[in-house]
């Protein structure tokens, strides 16, 4: 129901931030991965300092296998928590970073 709701709100208005960001959380966890990439890179575009949506979308690049894809996604996630000083996020994609790079 929620992911319904969330196209919906994207769907009329597909400038808000937020609802990409909460429409691609809700597809991931009913496992529509492509579709959570789908809707983390236009966040993205729209906020391109929002940390937790590099966190939550390089592990999407993990998750099928895209290992190319999950550095490029914790590199840029780690330059942007280094700049505006996300610690959580950053200690998150410094992890995977190492692991992946």
């Amino acid at each position: 129901m929620r992911l319904e709701i969330l196209k919906t709100m994207v769907a009329a208005e597909s400038s808000r931030q937020l609802s990409r960001y909460g429409l691609a959380m809700e597809g991931r966890q009913f496992r529509e991965s492509r579709k959570g990439v789908e809707e983390y890179d236009p966040s993205l575009s729209l906020k391109s300092d929002y940390a937790a949506a590099y966190t939550r979308r390089s592990g999407l690049g993990e998750s099928w296998g895209d290992i190319d894809d999950a550095r490029r996604m914790y590199t840029r996630g780690l330059e942007v928590t280094k700049r505006i000083g996300g610690r959580a996020h950053q200690h998150e994609l410094q992890l995977g970073s190492i692991f992946w790079g």
